[in-house]
């Protein structure tokens, strides 16, 4: 199930509301990797950006770096 709640902000497009249901669409613990979601859509990269962006501007992403030893 997924919360979906998100799709009544109107602060946000079409566009970042698509990246963000993917993203819910995936396991817990599936890490996000932008150059694949870059490789996955048809949108391309400077679209994918703009998406990402909307979505942390709003508060729904967060992007924190992991470093693997």
């Amino acid at each position: 199930m997924m919360d979906k709640t998100f799709l009544e902000d109107t602060r946000l497009s079409f566009k970042a509301k698509g990246i963000l249901a993917y993203l819910l669409s995936k396991p817990d613990n599936w890490k996000v990797i932008v150059g694949n979601l870059v490789n996955y859509a048809a949108d391309g990269k400077a679209s994918v950006y703009a998406g990402l962006k909307e979505l942390k501007e709003c508060g729904y992403y967060q992007k924190v770096p992991v470093r693997d030893e």
